[in-house]
Protein backbone atom coordinates (compact mmCIF):
# COMPACT_ATOMS: atom_id res chain seq x y z
CA UNK A 1 0.00 0.00 0.00
CA UNK A 2 1.06 3.72 -0.96
CA UNK A 3 1.83 4.85 2.30
CA UNK A 4 1.47 8.50 0.71
CA UNK A 5 -2.70 7.93 0.30
CA UNK A 6 -5.26 9.10 2.28
CA UNK A 7 -7.41 6.41 3.39
CA UNK A 8 -11.05 8.43 3.20
CA UNK A 9 -13.39 7.54 6.41
CA UNK A 10 -15.82 4.60 6.50
CA UNK A 11 -19.27 5.89 7.16
CA UNK A 12 -22.52 4.32 8.14
CA UNK A 13 -23.95 2.93 4.14
CA UNK A 14 -20.69 2.76 2.84
CA UNK A 15 -19.47 -0.68 1.21
CA UNK A 16 -16.84 -2.25 2.96
CA UNK A 17 -13.57 -2.12 1.16
CA UNK A 18 -12.36 -5.41 -0.36
CA UNK A 19 -9.03 -7.24 0.58
CA UNK A 20 -7.06 -10.53 -0.06
CA UNK A 21 -5.02 -11.43 2.73
CA UNK A 22 -3.97 -14.95 4.47
CA UNK A 23 -5.74 -16.00 7.94
CA UNK A 24 -6.37 -19.10 10.18
CA UNK A 25 -8.14 -20.82 7.66
CA UNK A 26 -6.50 -19.87 4.65
CA UNK A 27 -6.66 -17.22 2.01
CA UNK A 28 -9.41 -14.43 2.56
CA UNK A 29 -11.03 -12.54 0.07
CA UNK A 30 -13.41 -10.43 2.11
CA UNK A 31 -16.43 -9.60 -0.64
CA UNK A 32 -16.23 -13.74 -1.46
CA UNK A 33 -17.04 -14.42 1.88
CA UNK A 34 -19.58 -12.64 2.76
CA UNK A 35 -21.06 -12.18 -0.60
CA UNK A 36 -24.66 -12.75 -0.34
CA UNK A 37 -24.87 -13.01 3.77
CA UNK A 38 -24.97 -10.78 6.64
CA UNK A 39 -21.21 -10.14 8.64
CA UNK A 40 -19.75 -9.02 11.44
CA UNK A 41 -16.18 -7.92 11.15
CA UNK A 42 -14.09 -7.38 14.32
CA UNK A 43 -10.87 -5.47 14.89
CA UNK A 44 -8.82 -6.17 18.03
CA UNK A 45 -5.45 -4.75 19.34
CA UNK A 46 -3.20 -7.67 19.76
CA UNK A 47 -3.24 -11.51 20.45
CA UNK A 48 -3.48 -13.04 24.01
CA UNK A 49 -5.16 -9.46 25.24
CA UNK A 50 -7.54 -10.54 27.94
CA UNK A 51 -10.14 -8.36 26.45
CA UNK A 52 -9.66 -9.96 23.46
CA UNK A 53 -9.71 -13.71 24.98
CA UNK A 54 -12.75 -13.43 26.30
CA UNK A 55 -14.00 -11.52 23.42
CA UNK A 56 -13.54 -14.55 20.51
CA UNK A 57 -14.48 -17.04 23.27
CA UNK A 58 -18.37 -15.16 23.53
CA UNK A 59 -18.24 -15.04 19.81
CA UNK A 60 -17.18 -18.23 19.26
CA UNK A 61 -20.28 -19.18 22.29
CA UNK A 62 -22.30 -17.26 19.86
CA UNK A 63 -22.31 -19.59 16.80
CA UNK A 64 -25.66 -20.46 16.74
CA UNK A 65 -27.03 -16.74 17.22
CA UNK A 66 -25.19 -16.38 14.08
CA UNK A 67 -25.74 -19.08 11.69
CA UNK A 68 -29.58 -18.75 12.99
CA UNK A 69 -29.36 -15.38 11.46
CA UNK A 70 -26.81 -16.16 8.21
CA UNK A 71 -24.41 -14.20 9.46
CA UNK A 72 -20.62 -14.56 8.96
CA UNK A 73 -18.24 -13.66 11.54
CA UNK A 74 -14.64 -12.33 10.63
CA UNK A 75 -11.84 -11.36 13.19
CA UNK A 76 -8.66 -9.16 12.12
CA UNK A 77 -5.77 -8.78 14.02
CA UNK A 78 -2.55 -7.49 13.33
CA UNK A 79 -0.28 -10.72 14.11
CA UNK A 80 0.65 -13.38 12.40
CA UNK A 81 -1.44 -16.28 11.14
CA UNK A 82 0.97 -18.55 13.39
CA UNK A 83 0.41 -16.23 16.27
CA UNK A 84 -3.20 -16.37 15.95
CA UNK A 85 -3.59 -19.83 15.67
CA UNK A 86 -1.49 -20.35 18.98
CA UNK A 87 -3.98 -17.94 20.52
CA UNK A 88 -6.84 -19.14 19.53
CA UNK A 89 -5.55 -22.57 21.14
CA UNK A 90 -5.48 -20.88 24.20
CA UNK A 91 -9.24 -19.61 24.07
CA UNK A 92 -10.59 -22.38 23.24
CA UNK A 93 -9.03 -23.64 26.71
CA UNK A 94 -9.51 -21.14 28.50
CA UNK A 95 -13.15 -20.03 27.03
CA UNK A 96 -14.21 -23.99 26.58
CA UNK A 97 -15.45 -22.56 22.95
CA UNK A 98 -14.65 -23.66 19.64
CA UNK A 99 -13.40 -20.86 17.20
CA UNK A 100 -15.06 -21.50 14.26
CA UNK A 101 -14.63 -18.37 11.92
CA UNK A 102 -10.95 -17.11 10.24
CA UNK A 103 -8.77 -14.62 12.07
CA UNK A 104 -7.36 -12.55 9.99
CA UNK A 105 -3.54 -12.34 9.90
CA UNK A 106 -3.08 -8.11 9.40
CA UNK A 107 0.69 -8.32 10.17
CA UNK A 108 1.29 -4.71 8.49
CA UNK A 109 -1.67 -2.89 9.76
CA UNK A 110 -3.36 -2.40 5.60
CA UNK A 111 -6.52 -3.61 6.62
CA UNK A 112 -6.45 -1.91 9.54
CA UNK A 113 -5.73 1.56 7.55
CA UNK A 114 -8.74 0.85 5.19
CA UNK A 115 -10.96 0.45 8.47
CA UNK A 116 -9.84 3.96 9.62
CA UNK A 117 -8.10 2.57 12.97
CA UNK A 118 -4.46 4.35 11.91
CA UNK A 119 -4.22 7.77 11.79
CA UNK A 120 -4.13 8.72 7.89
CA UNK A 121 -0.64 10.70 8.07
CA UNK A 122 1.55 8.19 10.20
CA UNK A 123 3.78 6.11 8.19
CA UNK A 124 4.10 2.77 10.05
CA UNK A 125 0.88 1.91 10.30
CA UNK A 126 1.52 -1.08 12.90
CA UNK A 127 3.35 0.94 15.31
CA UNK A 128 0.64 3.59 14.84
CA UNK A 129 -2.69 1.96 15.47
CA UNK A 130 -5.32 3.55 17.10
CA UNK A 131 -5.86 1.92 20.62
CA UNK A 132 -9.49 0.75 19.57
CA UNK A 133 -11.49 -2.13 18.75
CA UNK A 134 -14.05 -2.21 15.83
CA UNK A 135 -17.13 -3.89 15.01
CA UNK A 136 -18.99 -3.35 11.78
CA UNK A 137 -22.11 -5.30 10.39
CA UNK A 138 -22.42 -5.81 6.79
CA UNK A 139 -25.62 -6.18 4.97
CA UNK A 140 -25.87 -8.81 2.06
CA UNK A 141 -24.82 -5.73 -0.53
CA UNK A 142 -21.32 -5.61 1.69
CA UNK A 143 -22.50 -1.59 2.86
CA UNK A 144 -21.46 -1.25 6.34
CA UNK A 145 -24.94 -1.11 8.64
CA UNK A 146 -23.11 -0.24 11.64
CA UNK A 147 -20.10 0.50 13.12
CA UNK A 148 -19.17 0.89 16.82
CA UNK A 149 -15.58 1.55 18.16
CA UNK A 150 -14.29 0.89 21.78
CA UNK A 151 -11.44 1.42 23.65
CA UNK A 152 -9.07 -1.37 23.63
CA UNK A 153 -9.61 -1.93 27.43
CA UNK A 154 -13.77 -2.12 27.05
CA UNK A 155 -15.06 -5.47 26.27
CA UNK A 156 -17.48 -5.57 23.33
CA UNK A 157 -21.52 -6.65 24.14
CA UNK A 158 -22.04 -9.20 20.89
CA UNK A 159 -25.58 -9.67 22.38
CA UNK A 160 -26.08 -5.92 21.19
CA UNK A 161 -24.20 -6.45 17.82
CA UNK A 162 -27.00 -9.39 17.45
CA UNK A 163 -30.01 -7.19 18.75
CA UNK A 164 -28.86 -4.33 16.39
CA UNK A 165 -28.46 -7.38 13.26
CA UNK A 166 -32.35 -8.36 14.39
CA UNK A 167 -33.45 -4.86 13.71
CA UNK A 168 -31.63 -4.04 10.82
Amino acid sequence: MDESIVVPVLQLGDEVPNFVCDSTTGMFNLHDIVDGSFAVIITFARDFDPVGTTEIGMLAKLKDEFEARDVKVVAIGVDSKSNHRKWIEEIQELQDCEVYFPIIADQNAEISRLFGLVKPQMVNAKKNLRPATLTMVLDVDKRIRMMTQYPSSTGRNFYETVRAIDTI
